[in-house]
């Protein structure tokens, strides 16, 4: 479900987005994609379906987008694409082509053949906290001798510059999902943190879990990714519940301030 953020910058990005009526399932080519435990959404629109993760509005609406149009956003924030990083990371995959509709409608709720890393998702939810502006990411800042002489700087460069209007909407929906939708276990008092949840059900039939968020949502400090594989859980009970801890913890023990 994480990959909901990358087709709701594509259904933004189109001028796609529109109204549903979610009955908990829907049948796409004979096969059936469903709301987790079932659930009817009703009338929903983009907000929503994102912040109460609705599978079937994403599912239909990356058929209503279109192959074409959902890759491109996807490659506009690297997927199919090497990551400039110091160690060795594969690439996130959006297949090169699809069966047919099923395939098509699969990948919009993140299920089927999409592969997202964990580094790509968060880079896609710091570029959302920052302004559409995606960077290079790093793990070391600086060098320094000794005797405090700067020996290595690190230079943040400009990967992506994704469309502002779009991003700082995905980032009121991401905002939205801690407050009162599938991430509320991420929630922090006094710290607006904003993210989005993800249960993708894995071949041996057990749920890769996720949250990715940022805090705070008015001037972002941290981003964090959290990824559990092989649980029966889902992301909204097990995964926010740890990005909380980590954001606190940062937020009150590390100098963020650059």
């Amino acid at each position: 479900s994480v990959f909901k953020v990358v087709t709701a910058l594509s259904i933004l990005e189109n001028n796609m987005e529109a109204e549903y009526k979610c009955s908990g399932s829907t049948v796409i080519d004979g096969y059936t994609i469903n709301d987790f435990s079932g659930k009817v959404h009703g009338e929903i629109g983009i907000d929503d379906a994102f912040i109460y993760s609705c599978n079937t509005y994403f599912a239909n609406f990356a058929l209503k987008v279109g192959y074409d149009n959902l890759k491109d956003t996807a490659e506009s924030v690297l997927f199919n694409k090497r990551i400039d990083f110091k160690l060795d990371i594969k690439e996130s995959i959006f297949p090169q082509n699809f069966s047919g509709k099923t395939d098509l409608a699969a990948s919009g709720i993140g299920q089927g053949r999409i592969l997202v890393t964990p580094l790509n998702i968060l880079l896609i939810t710091s570029s959302i906290a920052n302004d559409g502006k995606m960077i290079t990411p790093t793990i070391v800042k600086d060098i320094k001798s000794p005797n405090d002489a700067l020996i290595y700087k690190y230079e943040p460069l400009l990967i992506s510059n994704l469309p502002t209007n779009d991003t700082n909407r995905v980032k009121s929906m991401m905002r939205s999902v801690v407050e009162k939708g599938t991430g509320k276990k991420a929630s922090i008092k006094g710290i607006s943190v904003s993210g989005k949840t993800g249960t993708a059900q894995n071949s041996k039939g057990l749920n890769d879990i996720w949250f990715v968020g940022f805090a705070p949502y008015e001037q972002a400090k941290i981003s964090v990714v959290v990824l559990i594989e092989d649980q029966t859980s889902t992301g909204g009970e097990l995964a926010a519940p740890i990005a909380r801890e980590l954001i606190n913890y940062a937020l009150k023990n590390i100098d963020l301030s650059n």
